[in-house]
């Protein structure tokens, strides 16, 4: 496993710049390896695709945007709690995503996903355009049973079809309902 805070730390510093050095979810150690993932609580896994997005698009630079926004260490200020204190926080990468190719990118991405599931550890998906939840809960619902989501957007994406098309960033949730999840 990597730290990126390794040569900040050993100068005796808690943090490094958001610009410096490795870019992880929150400093998190890194790794890519699932084996690591033994012990680990919460692994961060990005989807950086946009591939089903039927206008604005830019979805894709999500997850490094995401990594590169930074997580200032300590308590949340409302909160209180220190999630990376309370849990162990891994950053496992990217799904190698195939532009122009949804399908082998979801598989990708669902198979990503399942490592993490595989390995005992909670995934949080770092997306990308809406389509991905369809993986991501797929991957979770068929190791697991029935799972709960939590989905932040201004519409529902349970359309059955965008522009005639039956898989797009508007459908997930349809979609996900339809295949028994």
């Amino acid at each position: 496993m990597i730290d990126p805070l390794e040569r900040w730390r050993a100068l005796g510093l808690p943090d490094k710049p958001d610009y410096a050095g490795l870019l992880t979810f929150g400093g998190a150690p890194y790794t890519q390896d699932a084996a690591e993932l033994d012990g680990v609580d919460v692994a961060i896994v990005g989807a950086p695709t946009d591939d089903l997005v039927s206008d604005r698009p830019g979805a894709r630079f999500a997850p490094r945007a995401i990594r590169a926004a930074g997580c200032p260490p300590g308590p949340h200020l409302e909160a209180g709690i220190d999630a990376f204190a309370e849990l162990r926080i891994v950053d496992f990468g990217d799904a190698p995503v195939l532009p122009a190719d949804a399908e082998r990118t979801h598989a990708a991405i669902e198979a990503l996903v399942g490592e993490v599931v595989d390995a005992g550890a909670i995934p949080i998906v770092l997306g990308g355009d809406h389509s991905v939840s369809e993986p991501d809960v797929r991957a979770v619902a068929t190791r697991l049973g029935p799972v709960g989501l939590v989905h932040f957007d201004t519409h529902t994406d349970t359309g059955r079809e965008v522009f005639t098309v039956e898989r797009s960033h508007g459908t997930p949730m349809f979609r996900l309902v339809e295949q028994g999840h």
